[in-house]
């Protein structure tokens, strides 16, 4: 049986800023439409932070693994043309998970990103023919997925990528890749300094 990782995503309207708590638990997958914060894990009283600045700093990435897959709701993923908002984040909390592709201490060149400095991106293809997007955070072996993100600037070439699918151009890990054009090619970036693909910050989830 698998290890859950800790899954977190936008949902109904919740002010989460205000209240500081993260959500209920729920073990049911959860609904794209509205916006909520929902755990996977049983719930924490772990404080968000935001960056000041329009782009994300590494004292943002450096925040651990689960406050961080909360702090990237309603950022805005950047790659090329394409923008998108952060709706569903998966954080894999590196060692100890054994969901994680670092679980135990494993390092291979193929995980060494969730190594390297928080804020690195680490992508990695499934089934040969897709990507995933990750980001390094504070702890190691730690990083986030991003699962799904909300279209808002390229939708065009989004269309073209994923075949005119419009419905579903981003609401998976591998077709936000696709539709994004993020493959291989963008693994181990410093999302703090690289002009290829960064995250800026957006709205905070209590106020989307």
């Amino acid at each position: 049986r698998f290890a859950r990782p800790q899954f977190y995503s936008m949902e109904e309207a919740l002010g989460h800023s205000a209240s500081g708590a993260l959500g209920t638990c729920s073990c049911e997958e959860p609904k794209r439409k509205k916006v909520k914060v929902v755990s996977r894990d049983n719930g924490s009283d772990d404080e968000v932070s935001l960056c000041p600045g329009n782009r994300c700093t590494r004292h943002f990435y450096s925040q651990p693994c689960r406050r961080l897959a909360i702090a990237l709701l309603g950022c805005v993923l950047v790659c090329g043309e394409c923008r998108g908002v952060i709706v569903e984040t998966e954080a894999y909390l590196g060692l100890p998970d054994k969901a994680a592709h670092s679980h135990g201490g494993r390092k291979t060149p193929r995980n060494s990103a969730m190594f390297m400095s928080p804020g690195t991106s680490y992508v990695y293809s499934i089934y040969g023919m897709h990507y995933c997007f990750n980001v390094s955070s504070g702890g190691e072996g730690c990083a986030v997925l991003v699962r799904a993100v909300e279209p808002v600037e390229g939708v065009g070439v989004m269309r073209e990528r994923r075949k005119g699918r419009e419905s579903e151009l981003c609401n998976g890990p591998g077709k936000l890749c696709q539709a994004m054009g993020i493959s291989k090619t963008h693994d181990k970036l410093d999302l703090v300094t690289s002009d290829v693909v960064w995250v800026e910050v957006g709205k905070r989830c209590g106020e989307v």
